[in-house]
């Protein structure tokens, strides 16, 4: 994805409350107009390194064939439902 042409990304970095929600099945990010292709990353307990803190972290990368702000106002309501469980 990242090879390909794109107008933009759009980066989502979250903690997340439950390490084993961090292999759990990620929102359907590509389904939304704009976004070419996403990438998610999640922390393991056994990749440590000095400039990454403890913790469970995922990190989600959205390859974007549109304006960034139009798909970031597409993304909003898949944002909200993940926040509104916490």
């Amino acid at each position: 994805v990242p090879f390909r042409a794109h107008r933009g990304i759009y980066v989502m970095v979250e903690e997340v409350l439950d390490a084993g929600t961090t292999d759990g099945e990620p929102p359907e990010w590509h389904r939304v107009p704009g976004v070419a292709g996403v990438w998610t990353f999640a922390s393991a307990p056994g990749l440590t390194s000095k400039r990454w803190t403890p913790g469970a972290r995922r990190v989600t990368v959205c390859w974007l064939d549109d304006d960034v702000l139009d798909v970031a106002a597409r993304i909003a309501p898949l944002i909200s439902v993940i926040y509104k469980a916490y």
